[in-house]
């Protein structure tokens, strides 16, 4: 689409108060009335003032997504930002000496424009408007970068937490959340001023696993490439898709999703097309082919939800470390991975009887991970489920023994 072509500068003035999540999974609706038009909530008025100067400038290299929903762009900077505590320190701007040997600093910019969006996206959507939709998606997006960014500890834990975005972690480094001012060059538009939220974040050079791949059309089972596979260029872009490979892969895959789980922030839909790998840290080879997730839409952060807001804690919070992967995960929970993961270890799940000896995929995440048991890197289930048994003792304990108090007392009467 045209609305963002390549060398059209955007001006980013910073989104200070985002939206809560909203429109999705246990997320509240928002009580406030707004014109999504206009902008996204949180917009403050003052915004619509000309005379604020953008904080940051980015132009668009090339579109890497262009359908009806969230344009994906890559970008490079022109002007970056002040730090901030808010959101990682971006790539440094362009200067004459990077526009002479080609070497600028790149981000991507995920670009909720309303006007990009389509009604018909989904037939079981429910009837909002396309300013809804790209508002919600932006809500969630945003949320989620935001959650593991600044990431709430476990239960009781007041101490500072590391961040969860950029390498190694599972999620692209979060550059924050934005406002574009798209009337802004546009001198001779009859349009109101308008602002379109994006969030920008790391540049990952790599490949998603279902681009990688073709899909079986009988099985529909992913089926690898026959030869080399090159996510860019230099002698570190060749990727290895030998078994242990594709595995290691998984591993650090699922237990990235654990550490997020930990602090109650969730993938509500593990896909192959939403995971990429890539042999490059801001253009710097890395040895162990790292996997990112890449959209933050489909993610439920707890802290936002109806449940939170009655005070019940999430359960994994309540677990000394991440849990043990082989506690949320088995084939069953990878039915669009079979051809990366060996097809029969997924499909065995869906056979009758189950095999004898248990799933070959639950043997292999025992040997990848540990016995289920507590300590040193994962927590179990068990250990917190024994410890509420033991608090609903010692609290029918004491209920018994002030009952005998309460007897004793009306005996001395």
């Amino acid at each position: 689409m045209a609305a963002y072509p390549p060398g059209r500068q955007l001006e980013l003035r910073l989104h200070a108060n985002p939206s809560r999540p909203y429109g999705a999974f246990d997320y509240p609706w928002p009580d406030d009335e707004h014109d999504l038009r206009l902008g996204p909530r949180g917009v403050s008025i003052d915004l619509t003032s000309d005379e604020r100067e953008a904080e940051a400038v980015i132009e668009v290299v090339r579109p890497l997504v262009v359908k009806s929903g969230a344009q994906i762009l890559l970008c490079k900077v022109i002007q970056a930002p002040s730090d901030s505590d808010q959101f990682a320190a971006w790539p440094g701007a362009i200067t004459e000496s990077d526009q002479s040997n080609g070497d600028p600093s790149y981000l991507v910019a995920k670009v909720f424009d309303y006007k990009l969006y389509s009604k018909s996206r989904d037939v079981l959507s429910p009837p909002f408007s396309n300013a809804t939709l790209a508002d919600i998606d932006l809500s969630c997006e945003s949320a989620a970068y935001r959650g593991l960014f600044k990431p709430v500890g476990k239960l009781g834990d007041t101490a500072p937490t590391s961040k969860l975005t950029g390498h190694p972690n599972l999620a692209p480094e979060y550059y924050g959340t934005w406002l574009i001012d798209v009337q802004k060059r546009n001198h001779d538009s009859f349009d109101p001023q308008r602002f379109v939220g994006t969030v920008p974040m790391e540049y990952i050079e790599g490949e998603t696993i279902e681009d990688i791949c073709t899909r079986d059309p009988d099985s529909g089972d992913l089926v690898l490439p026959p030869g080399e596979v090159r996510l860019h260029d230099g002698p570190e872009g060749v990727l290895d898709l030998g078994m242990h490979r594709r595995m290691l892969t998984i591993k650090h895959l699922l237990h990235g999703l654990m550490v997020q789980l930990h602090h109650a922030i969730y993938c509500t839909a593990l896909l192959p097309r939403n995971v990429m790998i890539t042999r490059r840290n801001n253009g710097k080879a890395i040895p162990i082919p790292r996997p990112v997730l890449i959209d933050y839409t489909w993610y439920e952060v707890y802290d936002y939800t109806r449940m939170a807001a009655t005070g019940h804690a999430h359960f994994h919070r309540k677990l000394d470390l991440p849990g043990h992967p082989a506690e949320v995960y088995g084939p069953e929970e990878l039915p669009d991975f079979a051809g990366w993961v060996p097809s029969r270890w997924i499909h065995e799940a869906y056979v009758r009887p189950w095999p004898p000896g248990g799933f070959l995929f639950d043997k292999w995440m025992l040997k990848a991970f540990g016995p289920k048991e507590e300590g040193p890197k994962y927590s179990i289930f068990e250990t917190v489920r024994s410890r509420q048994r033991e608090e609903q003792e010692n609290r029918e304990q004491e209920q018994e023994r002030e009952t005998e108090r309460e007897r004793e007392r009306e005996a001395e009467q």
